[in-house]
């Protein structure tokens, strides 16, 4: 028996429609990437709107934008500048972003470099997942390093998630704490 494609673009419709994340690849173009590449991961949100904030902020120059999610390779070479970010999870940053930094360890330290991470701690503990998210020759490698702060988008997260926040910070819905004077300390940094 032969299926129609009409009936399998619905299934695939169904298959996305119901959550269920599809096994592709995704091809990375090959093409160098040029002026300064902010590469990041976001689980609900904050690290993206960070990586955007940091663009606006770097308005007049060529920014490229890599979410690891969707890339997990990008040449480069020809790049003036990288910056990555992530933030922490149950203690840890992002599995992707510590390979990202392990397997282009060598071109990360020639570059103008800059780290940040949204966390929702400060002080000691902050500066602790800080240094556990990025290896000690990337972070020595930086120009500049900021902890960004956090939000706690509860609409953004699964049951556990809502649950275990819930618990762990007392809060239950939306809160934003992004230190926008870190950010903009942060971006001054990077353009000396």
């Amino acid at each position: 028996m032969e299926l129609k494609t009409e009936t399998f673009i619905t299934m695939n419709n169904l298959i996305l429609f119901f959550g269920f994340k599809s096994v592709k690849t995704t091809k990375v173009q090959e093409q160098p990437i040029t002026g300064t590449a902010i590469v990041y991961m976001s689980k609900h949100g904050t690290t993206n709107k960070v990586a955007l904030l940091i663009k606006e902020l770097l308005v007049e120059e060529d920014i490229t934008l890599i979410n690891l999610e969707e890339q997990t390779t990008a040449d480069l070479s020809r790049c003036n500048r990288i910056i990555i970010g992530g933030s922490i999870h149950i203690g840890m940053i992002q599995k992707k972003i510590k390979l990202f930094c392990q397997e282009n360890q060598t071109i990360l330290k020639s570059k103008p470099l800059g780290l940040f991470l949204c966390c929702m701690y400060e002080g000691d503990k902050a500066t602790e997942q800080f240094n556990n998210a990025f290896p000690e020759e990337i972070r020595a490698a930086a120009k500049s390093k900021a902890l960004m702060g956090y939000e706690l988008q509860f609409d953004r997260m699964n049951l556990i998630d809502r649950t275990i926040t819930k618990k762990i910070t007392g809060y239950s819905k939306f809160r934003s704490q992004i230190n926008q004077d870190e950010l903009n300390r942060f971006v001054r940094e990077l353009k000396q």
